[in-house]
């Protein structure tokens, strides 16, 4: 536009002509510095910024300048003006020269710019991919261990609970140890549980011991009445041999009275 512009009102001599080349500097400064902005993090990119901007102010100040100066003094019919001043400036080449010069540096930065936007672009997909990963494997092992502690967690509950029931089930069937008790991990509902199936149990066993200790008192009893009645029937016994050895002395005492009786 700055070229097309300044040509334009060389040739034609028109300032309506130079409306794209007014119009292209204040974008062009627009421009440079807005990029400038955005690639401040690469002293590179911006050294070729500032080439560029230095390559455009030279050209304004030794072509562009000089020739549109030298255009309207053949305009304003200046005295010694003329066409072939301007046709000479533009063909001195100081002006193309710039602009060629110009055009390198910016292909220069704009391929840099393209083959760093590629790197970038390689970068985020690659931090993309990562992050993606992190998410699945953070998403993964969250599960692994919500299943991992659910485990925990059910074996916790349903191992008390399963102890209570096989001790309860080995008393029921009359082989039950009542020495054993429940470890009350938790506060919980299952440790209560615990709790109360332990002094349960403790009475149990108290209730136990007394029904043990009166049948023995009652076995040690029972042995002494059978001592006893052993005894008895011993005596009586003795007494009937006794008894039997004083009617056979009644029996000759009478047969001897009776003898006696006879010879009177």
């Amino acid at each position: 536009d700055l070229e097309t512009g300044e040509r334009g009102f060389l040739i034609a001599g028109k300032e309506e002509f130079l409306e794209p080349y007014n119009t292209g500097k204040r974008v062009i400064a627009d421009k440079i510095r807005e990029t400038k902005k955005h690639v401040d993090d690469n002293p590179d990119q911006v050294e070729r910024l500032t080439e560029i901007e230095i390559l455009i102010n030279s050209w304004y100040r030794k072509a562009a300048e000089p020739e549109i100066a030298e255009r309207r003094k053949v305009n304003q019919r200046v005295e010694d003006a003329a066409m072939e001043h301007v046709i000479a400036l533009v063909e001195s080449g100081t002006g193309k020269a710039i602009m060629d010069n110009l055009r390198v540096k910016l292909n220069t930065f704009v391929n840099t710019e393209k083959t760093l936007m590629k790197i970038r672009q390689a970068d985020a997909v690659e931090e993309a991919d990562f992050t993606i990963n992190i998410l699945l494997f953070g998403t993964t092992a969250t599960l692994l261990l919500a299943l991992v502690l659910s485990y925990i967690l059910a074996g916790s509950i349903v191992s008390p609970v399963s102890l209570v029931l096989e001790n309860v089930k080995q008393i029921a069937e009359g082989e039950g140890d009542l020495t054993k008790r429940l470890e009350a991990y938790t506060k919980d509902e299952i440790g209560e549980l615990a709790i109360w199936f332990n002094t349960f149990i403790e009475k149990l066993q108290g209730m136990m011991k007394e029904i043990a200790d009166t049948t023995q008192d009652l076995s040690d009893s029972s042995g002494k009445l059978s001592s006893v009645s052993t005894q008895m029937s011993s005596s009586a016994e003795e007494m009937e041999s006794q008894s039997a050895v004083i009617a056979a002395s009644a029996e000759e005492a009478s047969a001897s009275v009776s003898n006696i009786a006879s010879m009177n």
